[in-house]
């Protein structure tokens, strides 16, 4: 036990990321399963409603602050990542998942890393190194072999290329969400922090679909939104734990490697499907895994 714990020591924002990736990769295949031909903005919404339930009980629960206290830098982090993040970008990740299906979805998430990469060594000139880059070249390679041959590619071609735009713009409102949120992670509770900006995100779509002239009734008419139990569920391992796990990460972590460990969801994916579904793994998965974990390892020793 003791062995395992130094391990752990000095890298415990490599583990929050690898967490990250392990409840997202059970949320995808949740939140693939659950969400059919309803809208989107209702299922957003019906999301929002219960990852802000959670994440006010997970303050109660652990003690985190209720009332912040947010200085005029920390609120307006909380206000832009909230309607960059939450209110456009996970809209526009149901909307990609709904045209691209999970497997091409992971194949549009690889940039997502690359976002970060860049964009975190502008603004925090962070860089890695050597065998970090291999890692992250394994782990893509990983994620890219089985993807690139999914039958979903026989999806019309229109739909392909929306989907594709759809699902880079979400990658990149990630990226630059959580290098701005970076920003002020080490200075309030991770909790805190976490049930605010979905709080503000739920209150901007709101609001703009007060704008848009929609109804009270149809803003909050959960009857619609079909699968309510595998919705709950994957709202608690995604929005919630996901979510909590991949802000502890980038607190912990360099950018740059949270990122590419937060992407070996995809590969969790396989796995998850194979021990979970039964799905059959294919030679091609087979290699992924083995890939991914060895840049994994690369990464978290650098």
């Amino acid at each position: 036990m003791t062995e395992i714990l130094q391990i752990f020591n000095g890298n415990e924002g490599e583990i929050y990321a690898l967490s990250t990736a392990i409840c997202w990769s059970l949320t995808i295949i949740i939140f693939n399963k659950a969400t059919g031909a309803g809208n989107v903005t209702q299922v957003k919404l019906f999301h929002n409603f219960i990852t802000v339930l959670f994440l006010f009980l997970a303050m109660l629960l652990v003690g985190s602050p209720i009332i912040p206290n947010f200085d005029g830098e920390g609120w307006s982090v909380i206000i832009i990542t909230a309607l960059l993040g939450i209110s456009v970008g996970d809209t526009l990740f149901l909307i990609a998942l709904q045209k691209l299906g999970s497997s091409l979805m992971a194949v549009a998430e690889c940039s997502y890393s690359l976002y970060v990469l860049f964009f975190a060594y502008f603004m925090y000139s962070e860089t890695v190194t050597p065998k970090n880059l291999l890692g992250i070249f394994l782990i893509i390679t990983a994620i890219l072999i089985p993807s690139l041959r999914n039958s979903e590619f026989d999806r019309p071609r229109e739909q392909i290329i929306s989907g594709l735009f759809v699902a880079l713009a979400t990658t990149a409102l990630m990226a630059i969400t959580v290098l701005i949120l970076k920003r002020i992670l080490n200075q309030y509770d991770l909790v805190t922090i976490t049930f605010y900006r979905f709080g503000v995100g739920q209150v901007f779509l709101v609001g703009y679909l007060m704008f848009k002239k929609k109804s009270l009734c149809f803003m909050f008419d959960f009857k619609k939104v079909d699968n309510k139990g595998l919705h709950i569920l994957g709202v608690f391992l995604g929005p919630v734990s996901a979510t909590l796990f991949w802000v502890a990460g980038y607190k912990y972590a360099k950018a740059g490697v949270a990122a590419v460990l937060n992407q070996t969801s995809t590969i969790f994916v396989f796995l998850f499907a194979w021990l979970l579904l039964k799905e059959s793994i294919s030679r091609y998965k087979l290699a992924s895994l083995i890939l991914a974990f060895t840049g994994v390892y690369l990464v978290t020793a650098g």
